[in-house]
């Protein structure tokens, strides 16, 4: 999924066959349950059923195992696991719910959560998550940043159950080919400049072509986010409204932009139209750069050349490192009628036991810090649990209620292919974005 959809899947999940057009697939534990999306009641208005929704094929074997803990604790409990193509996805639960029904559980980005929350599209159940013990004791061993990304207004409407991470990944031969220290080995010291000075060396061209890139600067959100975040910025305030051409995230973006069109150690935004990245990195054209934990598999496949990974590196400024994470939660659906079910349900899907699947199958990584580990196991690459360690400093995706995040993409996208393009100037170019998107925020603002 690239990052011009609702949620960049290549920067968080691990990839996974999307099914096509409007068809789902369903896995009905026990009676057969429709897809309207309200709880399965018997004759006696007994709930028999749930209905939970998601886009994540790559997670089907997982929630079916959850499911399946679910029913040695509750046998009469049964859920209907819909998986919808992504893009289906975020038309139809909004249609739905509007409608009088939508599903009872369904899973939501961190970069969606305000719009659906402001909308009233996801069920306030502080009172009920209060009262359970058992939630309560499951969200106490996440980190209770996370937990509260999932608060809208101070109220809870969505429970966390994965994250995801951002570091470096490394080309560790080109460094030994040119007698260079790799950032491997000063990992906690290591900072912009000395990212800078080494892509410089690691860039190779013969005449007019490069042959080698020094590292990787996309048109998209990461590192984008990173860079201001670590400079002490920010991207929006708590009001909404977009503030990240401030003096710190231009900063960040005359770095990135004096990198790509002074030093010229990235991949054009042209060119990067016809050759993806990753595939780059694989074929030993790229030295550094910056990925998400759901890229990972397909690089350890690798066997040309020595890599591995590295924590992003401090900002000169503040000493500091920011990681962007998209919290997924569960949200319950705001036509929900069966509440204790649901809960017993969370309670389920947060426990130790529940949370481990996802890091025994290398799907997401567990919100529960007691049920990583698991995922952190294998020992390609070496630096694997820099994912891990990056977590302790990861900043939610918490953007604005008032601007879609698919406004948000686009206006980054359109921006950065000028900027970094060198037809629009850094200053200029990047405050404009945020002119742009301060304009939807008014406008959505004084709709109420």
């Amino acid at each position: 999924m690239e990052d011009n959809k609702p949620l960049s899947r290549r920067d968080f999940l691990t990839k996974g066959v999307q099914l096509a057009g409007s068809a789902f697939m369903m896995t009905s534990l026990g009676s057969f349950l429709t897809a309207c999306g309200n709880a399965v009641t018997d004759s006696s208005g007994k709930v028999t059923g749930l209905v939970f929704q998601t886009w994540t094929i790559e997670a089907k074997e997982v929630i079916e195992t959850q499911i399946g803990q679910l029913k040695k604790q509750f046998p009469n409990i049964d859920v209907a696991l819909e998986i919808m193509s992504y893009d289906d996805y975020w038309k139809k639960i909004p249609i739905s719910i509007a409608g009088g029904a939508g599903p009872d559980i369904f899973i939501m980005t961190r970069p969606n959560f305000e719009v659906f929350a402001k909308a009233g599209q996801a069920l306030d159940i502080t009172k009920e998550a209060s009262a359970s013990k058992e939630l309560q004791a499951n969200l106490a061993a996440m980190n209770p940043v996370f937990v509260d990304s999932y608060k809208y207004k101070g109220k809870t409407q969505g429970i966390p159950f994965g994250v995801d991470s951002v570091v470096v990944a490394v080309n560790k031969t080109m460094f030994q080919k040119e007698g260079l220290k790799p950032p491997t080995e000063m990992e906690s010291t290591w900072t912009w400049d000395d990212l800078r000075s080494n892509a410089v060396k690691l860039t190779k061209r013969s005449g007019s072509d490069t042959t080698q890139y020094g590292y990787n600067i996309p048109t998209n959100r990461n590192p984008i986010f990173e860079y201001i975040w670590s400079n002490g910025g920010d991207i929006f305030n708590a009001d909404g409204e977009c503030v990240w051409a401030s003096k710190e995230g231009l900063e960040a973006m005359t770095f990135l932009t004096d990198m790509m069109l002074k030093d010229k150690v990235s991949p054009t935004p042209t060119f990067a139209k016809s050759q993806k990245s990753d595939d780059l990195f694989l074929s030993g054209k790229i030295a550094m750069m910056h990925v998400g934990n759901g890229t990972i598999p397909k690089f350890r496949g690798i066997k040309d050349f020595e890599w591995d990974l590295v924590e992003i590196p401090l900002s000169p400024k503040t000493k500091k490192r920011v990681v962007s994470t998209n919290v997924l939660g569960y949200i319950v659906g705001p036509n929900a009628k069966a509440k204790p079910e649901i809960m017993h349900f969370l309670e389920q899907l947060t426990s130790q036991e529940s949370q481990k699947v996802y890091a025994d199958k290398g799907v997401f990584i567990p919100t529960r810090k007691d049920a990583q580990d698991p995922y952190f196991a294998d020992p390609v690459p070496k630096n694997l649990k820099s994912f891990q360690r990056a977590l302790a400093y990861a900043k939610p995706m918490i953007l604005s209620e008032y601007v879609p995040y698919t406004d948000v993409v686009r206006v980054i996208t359109n921006y950065t292919e000028q900027i970094f393009g060198g037809s629009m100037d850094v200053v200029k170019g990047w405050t404009a974005a945020q002119d742009e998107l301060n304009k939807i925020y008014k406008e959505n603002k004084a709709k109420g």
